[in-house]
């Protein structure tokens, strides 16, 4: 027979902890100092309208801790949003630095629970940690100051993006966002970089004329193309309606367009290769983007076809050759003795090559895995190779549920430069294109699959 629990006496809150009579009990009642929980209390009052909204619950969800990963998620955005537009690098940085790192703030009571429920991150800090040490060997110690500063920004953007890839932010506004920015800006490029009567469009390569005076080189140009329209193409089979399949599809095309305007032949593969992964995982309504794809590929090399100078184009794809890769490969290699080969030459030796070893001067190894090995030797390059391995592991897992777009960005960007880049996981690359195509879709895959674990 069991017995009931003896109800709590009311009259007991006279007592203290011991018993004693005159003593007030220990009560929940909060300090008048002030808390440090107090700005997110606010901010969970602030978002509360939003959150009890039916809309917008059914958008972002009723969780205020999802709420606010939307702040981090919008300054990403911005962040993101530079790649396309910006021309300084300090700018960019700036970005990174006061907008995004600031923002983990209010991602602050949950950072705890990313660093343990995210393995991706620690194989993410010893390469950054890694990589920090190897400067104490590239210039003997004397690097200027503030080089460990590249380490932590690189760290906190880490923590972002897995911090808001935690909320649907990023996949509901974020990267459609992208995904419509990449159209616009391809269709306005294919203006204004055509529009003059010196440049001729079956001769000279696509660049985006927002960076720089002369405009982005035509091969980043590619890839910040390619990176959008492999956004289009998956948002194009998940749309639900009408109108969204039919925007989405518009950018697919755009964007597809100003990628083989560009005439690149890494971007290609990188969109090659992550729509394989998207025909790959994704069983249905594929019709819309392969057709979309298939016609804009047609009209493309057709338009070529019709002109001798557009005929020679198409034929310089495949006769253009390693354009020296194999050679640049070969001299960078036998430049390493055997301490290097272990070790690396350091993140603070600038991997390049004089004008007197191929004719001309290299400003980077044209690969970001022998980069990688050139500056932090075979510990450096298996830790990449790891921080790579365990974020494909979480993008393939996430795609067999469904979600397949980071997995086709993360595997487009590892193959396609195999034959491009530099640096990765720094803020200070010449190209700043290799953070985007690997360290983001990899930081947001691992942030995705903790959460659902």
């Amino acid at each position: 027979m069991s017995i009931a629990p003896k109800p709590p006496n009311p009259n007991n809150s006279e007592h203290g902890s011991s018993g004693e009579v005159g003593k007030p009990a220990p009560t929940d009642t909060p300090s008048t100092c002030p808390s440090f929980s107090a700005p997110f209390i606010l901010l969970d009052r602030l978002l509360q309208p939003l959150t009890a909204n039916r809309r917008f619950s059914e958008f972002i969800g009723r969780d205020p801790a999802q709420a606010r990963t939307l702040v981090t998620a919008i300054t990403l955005g911005l962040w993101l949003a530079a790649f396309w537009y910006l021309s300084e690098p300090s700018s960019h940085r700036w970005i990174l630095g006061w907008l995004v790192i600031p923002s983990l703030l209010f991602l602050v009571k949950e950072l705890p629970a990313i660093v343990k429920s995210t393995p991706w991150l620690w194989f993410a800090a010893a390469l950054l940690s890694w990589q920090t040490l190897s400067h104490n060997w590239s210039s003997g110690g004397n690097d200027p100051p503030g080089w460990w500063f590249d380490s932590l920004l690189v760290f906190g953007l880490l923590l972002a993006l897995i911090g808001a890839a935690r909320g649907p932010a990023l996949s509901k506004i974020v990267f459609p966002a992208l995904a419509l920015l990449t159209a616009v800006t391809a269709a306005i490029n294919l203006i204004i970089f055509y529009l003059p009567e010196v440049r001729y469009f079956t001769v000279h390569r696509l660049r985006n004329m927002f960076i720089y005076e002369d405009g982005l080189n035509a091969v980043p140009t590619g890839f910040l193309f390619a990176f959008g329209a492999l956004i289009a193409a998956w948002l194009t089979i998940h749309a639900a309606r009408r109108w969204p399949r039919i925007i989405y599809t518009s950018a697919l095309t755009l964007s597809l367009f100003g990628l083989l305007a560009t005439q690149s032949r890494g971007p290609m593969l990188m969109f090659a290769i992550g729509f394989l992964c998207l025909i790959i995982f994704e069983r249905k309504h594929l019709r819309t983007p392969i057709i979309a794809t298939a016609a804009t590929i047609l009209v493309y090399f057709g338009i070529l076809a019709m002109a001798n100078s557009g005929r020679e184009s198409s034929l310089s794809l495949v006769q253009r050759g390693s354009t020296g890769r194999f050679d640049i490969y070969q001299s960078f290699l036998k430049s390493m003795d055997a301490k290097e080969v272990t070790i690396g030459t350091g993140m603070g030796r600038a991997p390049e090559l004089p004008e007197e070893t191929l004719g001309w001067l290299v400003h980077h190894p044209h690969s970001v895995y022998l980069t990688q090995f050139y500056q932090t030797g075979i510990v450096g390059a298996a830790l990449l190779l790891a921080v790579i391995v365990v974020a494909a592991r979480c993008a393939v897992n996430l795609a067999r549920r469904g979600e397949s777009l980071w997995l086709c960005l993360l595997a487009g960007g590892c193959v396609a430069l195999i034959f491009d880049g530099g640096q990765i996981f720094t803020v200070y690359s010449i190209a700043r294109i290799e953070i985007l195509l690997i360290v983001v879709p990899a930081a947001i895959a691992a942030g995705r699959a903790s959460c659902e674990n």
